[in-house]
């Protein structure tokens, strides 16, 4: 009986959703292919995502080469288990994979160059053919590796999946377990291990490749024992470290950006700052946020030379001047992408889920207040912004549909818009 009672909620809230968003809808069109009468905003297609045991975790979509929408799923209850699931373009249902190994923590699916879907979870690094979800090959986190020349244990998850300009995969372990070791490792699209150096990582440790190619992370690096934090610069050929800053990264840091002319951008400690791209210790402005800059927060840049924090409401309007223009009367929206007309579109905030969009100063042109979105799966491609309805069954937090939205413009190429960058979430600046 109070299975049914639940399940009876669940519909009743399900056709509330449904029934409040095709209202504010004036076309459905549930092919996906024909979209040229939609308006900006309409709804393109809906997926529901019925598992009872898996939830749509809350992590950035991905969208492949031939259109296919990818998510990870995480489990809903104790049966459950993680894997990824692919969507046609149309929104229809392409492929789960099997069970991958549980993770404590949030992954992202890469897609590569050919096409390939890669993701971590646990101590696993997965290749999946994307015609059918079968697993191309699976490459194990080592046991150990060598410390000063002895073996230390290394066995950890693996978090911060990135693809280089050569294809290949980078990512670190992360975990506070004693007397073991973390590093970054790269593997080639093969699955075969080419070098690992050894830093102490950040919990969910993001990692961006800027557009000189180089690895950009926060970390501790090991020089006779573990040193300061910093911000790393590693060369993706063989892990040797070119650059590296003095400064504590935020606990679980936003991605590293770039400003249009290849600047860094990151947040360390209470600040933001822009170091020149050829020496991290020329900063060319830092902007104090007034408290510690806490996860999740989120940096953007344009193909202007402006950058966008959010949600601490702060525009600089000139890369090289850092001059401040802070909006009063909106929020920035949190988790933002940037389209081709300049305009930002994203979670309202933390206290309320609808999506909504703002422009380069900041008004508002745009919001969808029925559409209680989950932050971090906004994506924009093709003119068509894809996000996951967040739900709260009983706080148990997740979501259970992606939808489709008709857009007026395609994510912008020249800015740095976190790790949806590319559509296909590399994390790469010259990946598109």
């Amino acid at each position: 009986m109070k299975t049914l009672i639940v399940n009876l909620t669940r519909l009743m809230l399900l056709l509330s959703f449904s029934t409040l968003l095709f209202a504010s809808c004036d076309i459905f069109d549930d092919s996906g292919d024909d979209t040229d009468n939609l308006a900006k905003g309409d709804t393109v297609w809906i997926y529901h995502f019925d598992d009872p045991l898996l939830k749509i975790n809350d992590s950035p979509l991905a969208k492949g080469n031939d259109g296919s929408v990818y998510f990870e799923a995480i489990p809903r209850t104790q049966d459950g288990y993680n894997c990824v699931v692919a969507l046609n373009s149309d929104g229809t249902f392409k492929w789960k994979t099997e069970a991958l190994s549980p993770s404590p923590y949030i992954s992202n699916v890469v897609v590569g160059d050919d096409g390939t879907v890669y993701v971590t979870s646990g101590m696993f690094l997965y290749s999946i053919n994307p015609g059918n979800g079968s697993i191309n090959w699976v490459w194990e986190c080592p046991k150990t590796i060598e410390v000063d020349g002895y073996q230390k244990n290394s066995y950890l998850p693996l978090v911060g999946l990135a693809l280089t300009n050569q294809g290949d995969l980078v990512f670190q372990t992360t975990g506070v377990l004693l007397d073991q070791v973390q590093a970054m490792f790269c593997v080639s699209p093969s699955g075969v291990e080419k070098w690992y150096s050894l830093r102490q990582n950040i919990w969910r440790n993001p990692i961006s490749i800027g557009a000189d190619g180089f690895i950009y992370s926060y970390g501790v690096l090991y020089v006779d024992g573990y040193q300061n934090n910093c911000v790393i610069v590693t060369n993706p050929d063989n892990g040797n470290i070119e650059q590296s800053i003095t400064g504590n990264a935020v606990y679980d840091p936003v991605y590293p950006a770039f400003a249009n002319n290849g600047d860094l951008i990151v947040a360390l400690n209470t600040t933001i700052k822009r170091l020149a791209k050829d020496n991290l210790s020329d900063v060319r402005w830092s902007f104090e946020v007034g408290g510690t800059l806490n996860y999740p927060y989120s940096i953007l840049t344009d193909d202007k030379g402006n950058s966008y924090f959010a949600p601490t409401n702060c525009i600089i309007k000139n890369d090289n001047s850092g001059v401040i223009s802070s909006p009063q009367s909106m929020p920035m929206p949190v988790y933002g992408v940037i389209d081709e007309n300049g305009n930002i579109t994203g979670l309202n905030d933390f206290l309320h889920h609808f999506i909504r969009t703002v422009d380069s100063e900041g008004n508002e042109v745009w919001k969808n207040e029925t559409l209680n979105i989950s932050g971090r799966s906004t994506l924009l491609s093709d003119k068509v912004l894809y996000c996951a309805n967040e739900y709260n069954y009983s706080f148990d937090v997740g979501a259970d549909m992606i939808i489709a939205l008709k857009w007026d413009a395609s994510q912008m190429r020249n800015g740095w818009t976190r790790i949806t960058h590319d559509s296909r979430n590399t994390c790469n600046f010259n990946k598109w």
